[in-house]
């Protein structure tokens, strides 16, 4: 009688601890899976970054080394004050635009413009004037600026007729740019005799410009320009947020139809670059590409490894793929050949790699 009373209330004691079991690797689920989402989160931007950089690079050989040429389009825009940023990101939001970002270096906001567009992933693109030895460091500074907050930098400046000679396209060369925009009549693009690369730019910044002229003469020379909507004219009146829009959306249709691609300025000096190039500088110019790829997508692995490592060591089975069935079952099983077992199996649990976070 004794016997059985001791092994009823061992089996209760059994049950209990099952139960036990199983409520805690309930609340460890929830709390493993919240930890999933945060992780996930915070990894998100840098697998977004890497796809992109993937995509780019499937289709980098036959840009490269294609002879077909397309007209080829930046959107700009100067910003003249912080709020600038957020009303463009608004007019822009659901259009696949991401547009470069102008600033003169010798705006007194250039620092907080450059803070409000910290999160945008602009391309930066620098322009001032009178470009000459006394304003250079100007340049210098806007640069270092930019580096300092690691945003992206065209490396492409942005030179106003007034200022386009010899001597100002060799300060740019000394400088390190790759490249500069220049006013022309149509669109188009070229080498400068010291061998720099440039393109056509105009401002956006009266409704008088005749845009669809612009865009005829880009098509038809399957050139390269940047149109730079300038936000000064936005908030004198003298462009609406109507007739912004009414520009965008013509350029889409263009593009939709395949005679013009939205492209960054560091592209279109590359396209300028491929067109005077050789076989055997395409060639160099491709392999520099995928290697300097190469090297983003190992610094992007390794910051997601560095997320992903620190994932809490796994405390159920349901991580590894199993259902909460599952390890209820798998639980039970050890429990029925023993204590000794169970606590070996909570172990194993606990000590499984944390690399299956990967698959979630």
């Amino acid at each position: 009688m004794k016997a059985r009373i001791a092994l009823s209330i061992i089996a209760i004691l059994m049950g209990l601890a099952l139960a036990g079991l199983v409520f805690r690797s309930n609340a460890i689920e929830e709390q493993q899976r919240q930890h999933v989402f945060e992780l996930q989160a915070e990894a998100r931007p840098y697998e977004v970054e890497l796809e992109t950089i993937k995509s780019e690079l499937r289709t980098a050989e036959k840009r490269f080394f294609s002879t077909h040429e397309t007209a080829c389009l930046a959107l700009g825009v100067r910003a003249v004050e912080e709020s600038d940023i957020a009303w463009i990101e608004t007019l822009l939001r659901g259009r696949g635009i991401s547009p470069v970002l102008v600033l003169d270096c010798e705006s007194e906001k250039f620092a907080e413009i450059l803070d409000a567009a910290s999160e945008t992933g602009w391309e930066i693109m620098l322009t001032t004037s009178p470009l000459n030895a006394k304003t250079n460091p100007l340049i210098t500074s806007a640069m270092d600026q930019i580096k300092e907050r690691e945003l992206p930098d065209s490396n492409v400046f942005l030179l106003r007729n007034s200022d386009d000679s010899a001597e100002a396209v060799a300060m740019l060369d000394s400088d390190g740019f790759s490249g500069f925009a220049r006013y022309q009549s149509t669109a188009g693009s070229g080498i400068a005799e010291n061998g720099l690369p440039w393109f056509s730019y105009i401002y956006y910044r009266s409704v008088q410009i005749n845009l669809s002229t612009w865009l005829s003469s880009l098509i038809g020379n399957s050139g390269a320009m940047i149109i730079t909507l300038d936000m000064e004219a936005i908030h004198s009146g003298a462009l609406t947020e109507e007739s912004v829009k009414a520009f965008l959306s013509a350029v889409e249709q263009y593009a939709s139809e395949g005679n013009l691609k939205f492209t960054s300025t560091g592209e279109i000096i590359q396209e300028i670059n491929l067109a005077n190039a050789s076989k055997e500088e395409r060639q160099k110019m491709y392999d520099e590409y995928v290697a300097e790829r190469q090297t983003r997508i190992d610094e992007l692995n390794g910051i997601i490894d560095g997320i992903y490592s620190r994932w809490h060591d796994a405390d159920t089975d349901n991580w590894l793929g199993n259902s909460v069935e599952q390890t209820r079952n798998s639980l039970k099983q050890s429990w029925d050949m023993g204590t000794g077992a169970i606590i070996n199996r909570i172990k194993a649990i606990r000590n499984k790699g944390t690399a299956v976070i990967k698959g979630l």
